[in-house]
């Protein structure tokens, strides 16, 4: 088929950019009261907007949530760290003896036990 043993190719055509159409834009931010469900309540806005302060020195519970095998709770630690903890666990010197819907328990071995709950 050929003359010799080389391939013949034929030249790449070069890519071109996508063209561009005047007509199009960018599309429009979507309306967040139609994805939210509608607008904030005013008591929820008010709320979100109070002044509550957690110490920056020492552990505070920030968050409590379940999970399918029990009950953990969202602590931020002195160094800033944010842990998840569960019954049993450790953070620093304090073992986790229960976590309850609103608070988090903790002991220190030495019988002194701690309680913390979410800011008011």
């Amino acid at each position: 088929m050929y003359d010799d043993d080389t391939f013949r190719t034929r030249p790449m055509s070069r890519p071109t950019a996508a063209p561009r159409h005047a007509g199009l834009r960018p599309q429009s931010r979507p309306n967040l009261d139609l994805l939210i469900g509608g607008p904030t309540p005013e008591n929820v806005a008010e709320n979100a907007l109070e002044d509550v302060t957690l110490p920056l020195d020492e552990l505070a519970l920030v968050g409590i949530f379940a999970k399918p095998h029990g009950t953990m709770a969202l602590v931020r630690e002195a160094s800033g760290a944010i842990r998840s903890l569960e019954l049993g666990d450790v953070t620093g010197r304090l073992t986790v003896t229960a976590v309850t819907d609103d608070s988090v328990r903790l002991s220190d071995g030495n019988g002194t036990a701690y309680t913390l709950t979410m800011p008011t």
